[in-house]
């Protein structure tokens, strides 16, 4: 479960700084002088957040080894999505191994930004067809952001290749409207239905003639799409 704490105290100023350009050294030394590994940084973030958005290992083990929470939140985290965000795969290893929980939120992310290996750590704990509020999959998330190698480990894992969303959006027709043609023909080849519209009556080929993506509207075709 994440922790949101409700007594927030905002560290120094220099303290600050210094989990923002990775100062291991003062960091430590501020820890061992008693200073709240919990305590806020930039922008009203945990310096944990901070430091594991940055990828600043050394600090994000220190604050851990000090007691900082893994879990805790308040503007932008926790922690490990951040890590997650911005491809920071041996910080959010470490945010696992404290204990840091992670839910379908970081396997999208994960999916989104191509972290293969997280991706597989989250999917021992994430169905890979639970979908998020709008009923968006993780397989979307893939096809959107153009990631062959999530897409295929999404597909490999049984992600349902035609699932749609609120609005009647698949992973084919993100491809395909984002000129992902690698991924595109991925899906196809996987059994994403060419001919599948949203809820606006949007084909993939029609999206892909809209965007000019030529070489999509060709496989498209191939497979059968015919508007």
């Amino acid at each position: 479960m994440r922790t949101t704490v409700n007594l927030y105290r905002t560290a120094a100023p220099e303290l600050q700084t210094a989990v923002w350009k990775g100062d291991l050294q003062s960091i430590t030394t501020a820890l061992v002088n008693g200073a709240d590994p919990n305590a806020l940084a930039a922008h009203g973030d945990p310096m944990l957040v901070v430091a594991s958005s940055r990828g600043h290992l050394a600090i994000v083990k220190a604050l851990l080894a000090y007691g900082a929470a893994p879990n805790f939140a308040v503007q932008n985290g926790p922690a490990l999505l951040e890590a997650v965000r911005h491809g920071h795969s041996h910080v959010a290893e470490a945010l696992l191994e404290a204990g840091a929980a992670f839910g379908w939120r970081d396997a999208e992310q994960a999916a989104l930004y191509n972290r293969i290996g997280l991706l597989e750590i989250f999917l021992r704990g994430v169905p890979v067809n639970q979908r998020g509020a709008n009923g968006d999959t993780l397989l979307m998330s893939a096809a959107f952001g153009g990631h062959i190698e999530a897409t295929q480990a999404l597909v490999d894992a049984g992600a349902d290749v035609n699932a749609s969303n609120g609005n009647g959006w698949t992973a084919l027709l993100a491809a395909a409207s984002n000129g992902k043609s690698g991924v595109v023909g991925l899906l196809v080849r996987a059994g994403a239905n060419p001919k599948a519209a949203d809820k606006s009556g949007d084909t993939p080929l029609k999206m892909a003639a809209q965007e000019g993506h030529t070489e999509i509207a060709a496989i498209l075709k191939a497979a059968g799409a015919h508007k």
